[in-house]
């Protein structure tokens, strides 16, 4: 009788999961035609090819044949340090600055950015510059990352799994889709796809964050 016992909790516990499964997988179902995701979405996908694009292009064909591969981990690890702080900062900001204006500023900060690699030609007598371009696409991610990371908390604090599942789908899918050409397309090309796939997302993204701020102003309104 014991071991039946046992057996039966064991079955119902089965039972339970299998029933928590399917309500997430629904759950990130409904998600997927939530209007907010789905413009969110090509900003998750550009996150993802643009953090490709420097893991994989920037670090070969900048970094290691110009420098050499012994400078590649400074390199990223100027990258990581000003992401690290603007990230910090970013948090504090976006709560009292308008959201838009970040995505503005982003927009500029990283369009220039492509231009230069776009048209600089690495020489390795000027090592410096290496370290300057990796620090300040460490600042535009930390821009899309944080802006991403509080959409998500501030919209969907009591449903946010399917959220992140949904937006981290976007941008593992961006990420193959980089790594996938990697070895097809060259790099003039590939900056120009960013540079397509960060004007799509800086739309889409704008207007929904133009849209949020207005519907906040309206609740706002009927309060009073």
């Amino acid at each position: 009788m014991i071991w039946l016992d046992g057996i039966r909790l064991a079955d119902y516990q089965d039972d339970l999961g299998g029933i928590e499964a399917l309500a997430t997988v629904k759950a990130i179902k409904d998600h997927f035609r939530d209007s907010r995701l789905q413009m969110a979405a090509p900003l998750a996908i550009f996150i993802g090819i643009e953090q490709a694009f420097m893991y994989a292009d920037f670090s070969k064909s900048y970094v290691m044949c110009t420098l050499g591969i012994h400078r590649l981990n400074y390199v990223f690890l100027a990258m990581g340090l000003l992401q690290s702080v603007a990230a910090c900062t970013l948090s504090m900001l976006l709560r009292t600055i308008r959201r838009y204006y970040v995505v503005a500023v982003g927009f500029i900060f990283h369009g220039c950015l492509l231009m230069v690699l776009f048209l600089w030609k690495p020489i390795d007598d000027d090592p410096a510059l290496f370290y300057v371009i990796s620090a300040s696409w460490g600042v535009c991610n930390a821009i899309w990352e944080m802006l991403m990371f509080s959409l998500l908390t501030n919209q969907y604090s009591d449903n946010w799994e399917s959220a992140f599942a949904i937006t981290s789908f976007f941008r593992f899918m961006g990420s193959s889709l980089s790594f996938l050409f990697h070895g097809f397309v060259c790099n003039s090309l590939k900056l120009y796809t960013l540079g397509m796939f960060l004007l799509v997302a800086v739309v889409s993204f704008g207007w929904l964050e133009v849209k949020l701020e207005n519907n906040k102003k309206i609740k706002n309104i009927s309060r009073l």
